[in-house]
């Protein structure tokens, strides 16, 4: 733990305060072919951006495995505290077997995965992007759903 009104993190010497997190808009990504835009959603595990694929000239939706506790140095990852960074390559690995196994479902309830790879010491799925809202934004407009 970071004594109170620190600067800087006590085991990596990363800055605690004024460090975006989000990648600034226009960050290419995979050589150029991925294009980072707006915020669309954050959790606990990652941040999804509006993209666009240069090459297929469409809009796609991108999600940057970033868990918290881990801070931006650049467009690099880093995990800032001595658990995260024991376990964060099994996270990065989870995170492209997910993007895997989700790549090969076919369903009209899940979105398509186009494309995934490893940068900036993290991971992204590249996924088809749907206008509308989301589940949240649903259920606070309509309470609870039927199961149907």
């Amino acid at each position: 733990m970071n004594p109170p009104g620190s600067a800087n993190c006590k085991f990596c010497g990363a800055p605690l305060v004024g460090v975006p997190l989000h990648l600034p808009l226009g960050t290419k990504l995979r050589d150029g072919r991925y294009s980072v835009g707006r915020v669309l959603g954050e959790g606990g595990f990652g941040i999804t951006y509006k993209g666009g694929d240069a090459i297929l000239k469409r809009a796609v939706a991108i999600k940057e495995l970033f868990p918290t506790g881990c801070t931006r140095r650049g467009k690099t990852v880093q995990p800032t505290n001595p658990i995260l960074q024991v376990n964060f390559s099994r996270m990065r690995y989870r995170f492209l077997e997910e993007a895997r196994l989700l790549a090969r479902l076919n369903h009209p309830s899940i979105v398509d995965v186009y494309d995934f790879f490893e940068e900036n010491n993290t991971a992204y799925m590249v996924m088809e992007f749907l206008e509308g809202r989301s589940l949240g934004e649903l259920l606070s407009e309509r309470g609870k759903l039927e199961e149907k």
